[in-house]
């Protein structure tokens, strides 16, 4: 399956950096000489990437998927000893380094050839919020699957402008931004992530034009905190931001309403999993179903199971998790669904996210998914960082147990407006028995807390 195809061969800007650019006519001329550049490395070869948000990043990707490679991309965020844990899992036949320097160059190579990548062309390394890594096979054919079906339902065109400030290392930045917005014949602008704070990012929208940008849900809580610190001094102009999209993590409603009241946009919302890229946008986002899902998007087979978890089924399929045939057997049906583990309900053909199917707390017998109580934190607002685990009790089983961060809040005024609150809005057994502070919650390279560390 080649790449080059897709992508436009004109003038046109195709990828900016903000102080540098590239056009869709240089894109493929460098294509084509980083394939020939790299001609002794042979197809099926696993090549890590030190993955950064640059123009020779997108570039080493489409090069090597063309020679039929399988990449790995290596987060810049990664630290030696995850990336020598994942060496001794699978070990790269090139690395290419794109710092001098640095982790990537204490990893060695090898000459062996591994047969357990099957068809994969790109590899998902996923560990949500419980911190095990999933290794995920992605075939070429399921990449360009996904890059079509997102930039044909979200009508992107080559007017586009998007904005990608989340990790290409992530299907987020890969799959939802970058190659939609190439395959559109769009112009995309990439910024590192690590840089790209919440003041900048409103910046570039503005200074810009962008039409099509997507970032987690703790990016647009950061906007309405600093619309309301800045109100007097600045207000931006993001009228030409057709698409502010939210994913990765569940939307909290209060979020999505009070970004609508300070910029006058709609936020949409989508999900969807590494294994199988887009599932749901909320495309008709309203005051009353800004924390939908939406629907599931063309060619998207999807259902529902007697417990109500949401199973479905597409072209864009991941090839499977690395070495682990009976776990990937595990999340699969005998016809070919991938159970996604999220319980869902549907209220007048809008989906929405329950919870996790095993993400519950049993709290005397009853369940208590922490999303429920995290969304009433949300709506109670004043608080920046916050989640919610379990731990055992003898005399309930499990309680629901309440994570802040320090930041600048009084603790003793905070604990007690936030049990007085959920005390006069949720069933008493669904309350947090006690919180813990953090100087700092523990995160992925895309921002999600990892709540095992906690």
């Amino acid at each position: 399956m080649s790449f080059i195809q897709h992508i436009p061969n004109n003038s046109k800007i195709a990828i900016s950096t903000l102080t540098e650019h590239i056009t869709f006519s240089q894109l493929h001329e460098k294509i084509q000489s980083t394939i020939q550049y790299y001609e002794n490395i042979s197809e099926r070869s696993v090549v890590w990437i030190d993955c950064k948000n640059t123009i020779q990043t997108l570039i080493l990707f489409i090069s090597f998927w063309e020679k039929n490679c399988c990449v790995v991309p290596i987060d810049p965020q990664m630290t030696l000893s995850e990336i020598q844990t994942l060496h001794k899992i699978i070990a790269p036949n090139l690395i290419v380094n794109q710092t001098e320097g640095g982790n990537l160059s204490q990893i060695s190579t090898t000459d062996l050839t591994n047969s357990d990548i099957l068809d994969a062309n790109t590899v998902q390394l996923s560990s949500g919020s419980t911190g095990e890594p999933k290794i995920i096979l992605i075939s070429n054919k399921a990449i360009i699957y996904r890059a079509i079906s997102n930039f044909r339902h979200l009508a992107l065109n080559e007017t586009d402008k998007t904005l990608c400030s989340v990790p290409l290392s992530h299907s987020h930045g890969i799959d939802c931004l970058a190659l939609p917005s190439l395959f559109s014949g769009g112009t995309l602008y990439i910024t590192d992530p690590q840089t790209s704070f919440p003041n900048r990012i409103l910046d570039w929208i503005e200074k810009y034009g962008i039409t099509f940008f997507s970032s987690i849900p703790q990016m647009y809580n950061y906007f309405n905190q600093i619309y309301s610190q800045s109100y007097q001094q600045k207000k931006w102009n993001l009228s030409t931001l057709r698409y502010p999209f939210c994913g990765s993590a569940a939307l909290s409603l209060e979020t999505a309403k009070q970004f609508n009241k300070n910029f006058n946009l709609k936020l949409n919302q989508g999900y969807g999993l590494a294994e199988i890229g887009v599932i749901c946008v909320n495309l008709k986002a309203d005051s009353d179903k800004y924390d939908s899902i939406g629907e599931p998007i063309p060619g998207i087979d999807w259902k529902l199971s007697a417990d109500s978890e949401l199973w479905v089924r597409s072209k864009a399929l991941f090839s499977g998790y690395y070495r682990k045939k009976e776990e990937t057997e595990q999340r699969m049906t005998v016809d070919g669904y991938l159970m996604t583990e999220d319980l869902i309900n549907v209220s007048q053909e809008f989906l929405y996210i329950v919870g996790r199917k095993n993400d519950f707390i049993n709290v005397m017998g009853k369940k208590v998914y922490p999303k429920e109580i995290e969304d009433q934190l949300a709506c109670m607002g004043g608080l920046a960082d916050y989640c919610v685990t379990s731990e055992p009790d003898p005399e309930r089983g499990q309680v629901p147990v309440l994570h802040l961060v320090q930041s600048h809040l009084d603790t003793e005024m905070t604990e007690k407006k936030i049990f007085e609150y959920l005390t006069n809005h949720m069933e008493q057994f669904k309350i947090p028995k006690k919180i813990k502070w953090h100087a700092s919650f523990p995160k992925s390279p895309l921002g999600k807390v990892i709540k095992s560390k906690l």
